[in-house]
């Protein structure tokens, strides 16, 4: 038998999410918990193990931020395998899932947007019971709130099982990843677009860096989709011996989650292909720039290097005049000579300057 959602008492107050370290829903006892450590909560229920092994109740224990001795509280109180005890007191960059005789549980990645980096993964461990669902994360104050006020607005899944119930962490931290992805992709075609609009160098200085920056975004998404990929996969999937801890109708919600992550993954894939064009397009624009760039500085040089042996030799011709040698017209008493000597210099500097301007 399992109670109605009329009987089921929902919290309505404010959660001091820093003080209370455990949240609990339970619909059996029609209560919810919220204490401020593992001992504390321990003392507050006076059979754990009813919680855990009645196969008519259903629950939601919210664990945030457990130290050392809080987990070997836990892995007493709900019979935990020592590799989930050291999956969840030594969390690393990896996401699993793992099938046990009473329960089975699941290690994800989740994106928390408070951290400072946009794309800095917190822990999340779920153990999903027959009765219920332990959640244990190490994600902060705000994501810890956050979590707890979801789960109290959807406390009505809890009545379709616990399976329905890890749907919802799981859901919510997938989703979470479409707005980081979407503007990973808005980004990517802003690059893209500005290379095409880019009028000279100034405006490409940096594209270099903007082009970096994006493309370690998008891949640090992609890692963290990826990984999701397996776990949804293998609760797609499910094989007889694991129809009793998923149920055979739940497979289908798994399946939307995966293809919601392969649709997010085919955007960064996208996104990858943009920026890839984007940064190939500013690698020949740049060659393009520095191309016309050498041409000009080029052609700057030959008229200088005409004009300076122009100079030269004119140079020279008048440094005769200062010559003590004969020049035509010395003895004469007029400076028709010199005059027509200047003329037809500076006839053939302008004649070299007109030469030079057509031929460089």
């Amino acid at each position: 038998m399992a109670l109605s959602p009329e009987k089921a008492i929902i919290h309505t107050g404010e959660l001091d999410v820093l003080k209370d370290q455990l949240y609990l829903l339970s619909l059996k006892n029609q209560q919810d918990l919220a204490v401020g450590n593992v001992k504390e909560f321990h003392g507050s229920i006076s059979s754990l193990s009813e919680f855990v092994w009645a196969d008519f109740a259903s629950w939601w224990l919210d664990v945030a931020e457990p130290d050392i001795d809080d987990i070997d509280a836990l892995t007493r109180a709900f019979n935990l395998h020592p590799l989930t005890k050291h999956d969840i007191s030594s969390p690393g960059m990896h996401e699993k899932i793992s099938f046990f005789s009473h329960y089975y549980s699941i290690t994800s990645l989740q994106y928390c947007p408070d951290k400072t980096s946009d794309t800095t993964p917190v822990h999340i461990h779920l153990l999903i019971f027959n009765s219920g669902v332990l959640n244990v994360h190490f994600s902060g104050s705000s994501s810890t709130k956050h979590w707890r006020t979801v789960m109290q607005c959807r406390l009505s899944s809890m009545f379709e099982g616990p399976q329905i119930v890890c749907l919802d962490p799981l859901s919510e931290t997938t989703h979470r990843f479409k707005p980081l992805v979407q503007a990973v992709k808005l980004e990517a075609e802003a690059i893209e677009d500005s290379l095409f609009s880019a009028r000279d160098g100034r405006d490409l200085c940096n594209t270099t860096l903007q082009i970096s920056a994006c493309r370690k975004r998008s891949q640090e998404v992609l890692r963290l989709l990826c990984n999701k990929v397996h776990i949804f996969q293998t609760l797609a999937k499910p094989s007889p011996e694991r129809f009793s801890a998923i149920g055979r109708e739940n497979h289908l919600y798994w399946i939307g989650l995966r293809d919601q992550t392969f649709t997010m993954i085919s955007n960064l894939s996208y996104t990858e292909l943009v920026l890839s064009r984007a940064h190939a397009c500013y690698l020949a624009q740049i060659n393009v720039t520095t191309l016309a760039g050498s041409n000009r500085a080029l052609g700057l040089f030959t008229r200088l290097t005409f004009v300076t042996s122009t100079t030269i030799a004119i140079y020279g011709i008048v440094s005769i005049f200062s010559m003590n040698v004969a020049i035509p017209g010395m003895n004469s008493d007029t400076y028709h000579f010199f005059i027509a000597i200047l003329g037809i210099v500076t006839a053939a500097l302008c004649g070299m300057i007109l030469i030079a301007k057509k031929l460089l």
